[in-house]
């Protein structure tokens, strides 16, 4: 009897070291473009790099939590331009955040000036025709001439004083959005 309880005790531990090795951890690697994007950021005067794997963070959720409430109900008005965070603006943008997002990427660099240069990179499936009309239609953005995949310069009003504040350049793909104020953009799309 002994027997057969650790032989089914093994048998359990293999088929659950199985099932890890084959199903949850390809499910939950970062992408190739994930490696990519974070190279991007890292430069020799680089401060702080952070990363959110989304995908690895929604799977977590769900299995521990089980399926997420949704809180916006259909017809409830959307928040002004101003107060909306950037989740809000993806959402907007036709971005669901827990099945097209898969890693974020953020990188804060030292500037001379007060402002902070920063630069976000998001991995994931999107639709940059959406992105870039959801850019031009809500957010006024303007769109920048360049090589490769079009640009579109955004800038937004400080909410304490009404005054213009950050400047952000938005670009968009299949594969990845990367926002980064106007001087690190250039580069950051070259590498």
């Amino acid at each position: 009897m002994k027997r057969v309880v650790a032989a089914v005790l093994c048998a359990l531990v293999a088929l659950t070291i199985a099932l890890y090795l084959l199903v949850v951890r390809p499910l939950l690697r970062p992408s190739d473009v994930t490696a990519v994007a974070e190279s991007a950021l890292v430069t020799e005067d680089l401060l702080l790099l952070g990363s959110i794997n989304v995908k690895q963070a929604a799977f977590l959720e769900k299995w521990l939590l089980g399926a997420p409430q949704v809180t916006a109900v259909r017809g409830e008005p959307a928040l002004p331009v101003a107060d909306r965070t950037l989740f809000d603006h993806l959402r907007a943008a036709g971005v669901d955040a827990r099945h097209d997002l898969d890693h974020v990427l953020y990188a804060l660099y030292p500037t001379s000036a007060e402002a902070a240069r920063h630069a976000v990179i998001l991995v994931g499936r999107f639709n940059p025709a959406a992105i870039n009309t959801y850019l031009t239609r809500e957010l006024k953005a303007t769109p920048r001439t360049g090589a490769g995949p079009t640009s579109f310069e955004v800038a937004r009003t400080d909410p304490a004083t009404c005054q213009p504040g950050a400047t952000w350049v938005v670009t968009a793909t299949a594969e990845w959005i990367v926002l980064a104020d106007p001087s690190s953009h250039p580069a950051l799309l070259a590498r």
